[in-house]
């Protein structure tokens, strides 16, 4: 895939849903869904609920779960949405996502969260965190 067409942090749509593209390896295409407002509302509701209770061991499980691994964003088009990172890399064929066509990027301070997310969190793919390393943000 040649970076002109999608890099870091590049917004595109497949399949009627919008995704932020993090990188792809010969085989996979790693990227994060970019969850609806009220889809993004209703999660962000349960976390303030389950942080509520934070510290007992149900709630520390609940909180490593994948469904609870997302950014939100500041980028002006997907303000206060969540790029969620519970499904990255299964299921997602590169060849099935071809061809990427941005239609938007995420600013800086976005990239940066994601990028810092993604290394520290037990909920993504171990590859997805390796090729992340590699990802320099430019100021």
């Amino acid at each position: 895939m040649d970076k002109r067409y999608a890099q870091f942090g590049s917004i595109f749509r497949h399949n009627e849903k919008e995704y932020v593209y993090l990188v792809h390896t010969e085989e996979i295409l790693y990227s994060a869904l970019i969850v609806d407002i009220q889809g993004s509302e209703a999660l962000k509701k349960r976390v303030e609920y389950i942080i509520k209770n934070k510290g007992t061991p149900l709630v520390n499980r609940l909180l490593d779960d994948k469904i609870y691994c997302f950014v939100e964003l500041r980028t002006e088009e997907v303000k206060n949405r969540l790029a969620l990172f519970t499904k990255t890399g299964e299921d997602t064929p590169l060849e099935n996502c071809l061809p990427i066509n941005p239609i938007g990027e995420l600013e800086e301070e976005d990239l940066k969260e994601i990028k810092q997310h993604i290394e520290s969190s037990n909920g993504v793919p171990k590859e997805l965190k390796e090729k992340m390393k590699s990802i320099v943000i430019e100021s």
